[in-house]
């Protein structure tokens, strides 16, 4: 059988996409996924990967990880700056997560023990339970 005549091996089938490397940072920045990102450049997520590795000499994680902490810094500044012209939310919560603080709500529980009444007259006494002052007050 005679080989078909036809275009040198390799030489066929759809031309490379060019991949817009700028765009896929920005992505990145804001924590878009692989999966959106190649949709939104109309392309396999494992072609994305692939051609990562190619065209930036990285992998997909490395390159991915780079931008992604850029992002990270901005949202922070954007956070601080916030706090910093007054922003009294943004300032409790940076206390909460930077600092260590917390609300504290003090629950007020006076114990008395649990007496146990024998038929004999005799008591014994099991340990403490949480007075309910509600309760307590109507038997008053």
């Amino acid at each position: 059988m005679a080989k078909k005549p036809g275009p040198p091996k390799g030489s066929g089938g759809r031309p490379p996409l060019d991949i817009d490397w700028d765009q896929v940072a920005e992505m990145a920045k804001i924590h878009c996924t692989g999966a959106e990102m190649a949709s939104v450049l109309g392309v396999h997520e494992d072609t994305l990967r692939m051609r990562c590795k190619a065209d930036q000499g990285i992998t997909f994680s490395e390159f991915y990880k780079k931008y992604e902490g850029e992002g990270k810094k901005s949202l922070r500044r954007y956070m601080w700056d916030s706090a910093k012209a007054g922003n009294v939310t943004m300032q409790i919560w940076l206390s909460k997560q930077m600092l260590g603080m917390r609300d504290r709500i003090d629950e007020v529980t006076d114990q008395k023990p649990v007496i146990i009444k024998n038929k004999d007259g005799s008591s014994i006494t099991l340990g403490t339970t949480k007075i309910d002052f509600k309760k307590d007050a109507q038997n008053d």
